[in-house]
């Protein structure tokens, strides 16, 4: 088996070479044919390769995920709080939202395999 870190820098030169940056059909594609093999054994763990992905393929800003959008908000020696916590909070209220309208079809649906008989 050859460590997914060491195939980052290979599929970032072939995803250059054929005009695929900031283009998510292929960073979809990356993550199914590197993800697939985890998801079909479940004793491979986890691993931070979509972060990375997500960093090296994708450059342009409107195409950031939340967790990369957030690395403007630091600098080298300032961190600005109040935009970050706003982000978080705008990225959780969705969440919230749902979970709040459902909670009940989510707290039965966990509790009717929880007792026997």
């Amino acid at each position: 088996m050859i460590p997914i870190h060491s195939t980052i820098i290979p599929i970032a030169k072939i995803v250059s070479a054929i005009h695929g940056l900031d283009k998510r059909p292929n960073l979809i594609l990356i993550y199914t044919t590197s993800q697939l093999p985890q998801a079909i054994s479940p004793i491979a763990g986890y691993s931070m390769t979509g972060t990375l992905f997500r960093i090296m393929l994708l450059s342009a800003p409107e195409l950031y995920l939340i967790s990369r959008g957030l690395m403007y908000f630091t600098g080298d020696h300032t961190q600005r709080m109040k935009p970050i916590f706003a982000s978080l909070i705008m990225a959780a209220a969705p969440m919230v939202c749902i979970y709040l309208f459902a909670h009940e079809y989510i707290q039965s649906g966990m509790l009717s395999g929880a007792v026997k008989g």
